[in-house]
């Protein structure tokens, strides 16, 4: 049922699971489960204090753990529509959840592999990296961190999955 609610709401991603309490403590079991393929790319089991003290710190641990996934398994993929040697402009913003701060990869194919008489696209060439400093709602003002060659329209952008953290995260 989880799994059509997805796909009715247009989800990429449905969490389920279970929160039971203990005269000790409270036991978290969650999945996020891919609504179109059906796979499970996280499953979180978290022993909770009942103490409302700790809540916050627990609740910020699962919510890290979950978008450090999220990041990993599922990037923000987009293009640079304009760069000069100041920046560049990127086709991603708040619409699709980029926030200031951000980085990105800018990437190109690379070079075709032959074998067997087959030939295969080449694995993707990190050329640069940009990090988003404005974000406007369809656009992001972003740096340039680093280039391997001068960044131009059109390249190929990958969101970073750098590890997320925070106060109280474990």
């Amino acid at each position: 049922t989880a799994l059509k609610l997805g796909r009715i709401f247009a989800a990429k991603l449905v969490a389920t699971g279970t929160l039971l309490h203990t005269p000790d403590n409270s036991l978290l079991s969650m999945r996020l489960i891919d609504s179109e393929t059906t796979k499970i790319p996280k499953v979180v089991t978290r022993k909770m204090a009942p103490n409302a003290l700790t809540i916050d710190e627990d609740m910020q641990s699962i919510n890290r753990d979950i978008l450090n996934t999220i990041v990993a398994k599922y990037p923000l993929r987009g293009f640079i529509v304009q760069a000069d040697e100041n920046g560049a402009i990127i086709n991603l913003g708040s619409n699709q959840g980029v926030v200031p701060g951000t980085v990105f990869e800018v990437i190109e194919e690379g070079k075709p592999i032959k074998y067997k008489g087959r030939t295969m696209k080449g694995l993707p060439v990190v050329i640069g990296k940009v990090q988003v400093e404005r974000v406007e709602p369809d656009m992001c003002m972003v740096t340039i961190s680093e280039q391997k060659r001068p960044l131009q329209a059109d390249d190929k952008i990958q969101e970073v999955a750098e590890v997320v953290s925070g106060e109280g995260s474990a």
